[in-house]
C-alpha cells in the first residue's frame, strides 16, 4: 500500500510540472495525463521513491536516454504498468510529443541524427529543465518553471496561437464575413 501512495504522488507532482510548464494536461483525459507524466519521470530516470534531486537530464554520451521500447519496459518495471512492448509507437506519438514539442525532452539523444522510426532513437531530458526538475516542491522550483516557460514559452498558449492562425475569412454571397 505504501508503493501505491508513492507511485501516485509522484505522478501528480510530475502532473504539476507539467501544468506549471504549460502543458494543457487540464483539457486531457486522466490516462493521457497519467502517461504523460509517466514520460516525464521515465525520461528523469525517476521511481517512485526516487527524489526530485536526483532527476538525469542528457548531457552527453553516457547521460540517461531511454527508446520508446526501453520507456515501455521502465514503466512496467518501476510505475506496475501492464503494457506491451508494441505500443512503443504510441509512446513516440502521444506522450512524448508533449515533451519534446514544449522542450522539456528531445529526441535523437546521443543520435540526433536518428529517423523518427529508427528504433535506437533515444529520448532524453533537456538540460535547460534540470532546475526545473531538481528543485520541484522549492521556491526555486517555482522560478525555474517560470524561467522556462520564459525561455521555451507555454504549450498550452503556442499551441492556442497555431489554431487561431489557421482561420480562413469567407465572405458569403450576400456579403456576409465569416
Amino acid at each position: 500500500m505504501a508503493k501505491k501512495r508513492l507511485v501516485e504522488k509522484k505522478i501528480k507532482e510530475a502532473t504539476e510540472i507539467l501544468r506549471k510548464i504549460g502543458i494543457p494536461v487540464d483539457g486531457m483525459a486522466a490516462r493521457r495525463q497519467h502517461r504523460i507524466a509517466l514520460a516525464l519521470l521515465a525520461l528523469a530516470n525517476m521511481r517512485p521513491d526516487t527524489p526530485w534531486e536526483e532527476a538525469s537530464v542528457f548531457e552527453g554520451p553516457e547521460s540517461w536516454k531511454l527508446t520508446t521500447r526501453e520507456t515501455i519496459a521502465f514503466w512496467n518495471k518501476n510505475w506496475g504498468e501492464k503494457l506491451s512492448s508494441g505500443s512503443y509507437d504510441d509512446v513516440r506519438r502521444e506522450d512524448f510529443v508533449y515533451l519534446t514539442t514544449a522542450g522539456v525532452a528531445f529526441a535523437g539523444a546521443g543520435n540526433p541524427n536518428a529517423s523518427t522510426n529508427n528504433p535506437t532513437r533515444r529520448y532524453g531530458i533537456n538540460p535547460d529543465a534540470a532546475a526545473l526538475l531538481r528543485n520541484f516542491g522549492t521556491s526555486a522550483g517555482d522560478e525555474a518553471a517560470a524561467e522556462f516557460v520564459r525561455t521555451y514559452g507555454a504549450l498550452k498558449q503556442r499551441l492556442e496561437r497555431e489554431r487561431a492562425a489557421m482561420g480562413v475569412a469567407v465572405k458569403l454571397p450576400d456579403g456576409t464575413l465569416l
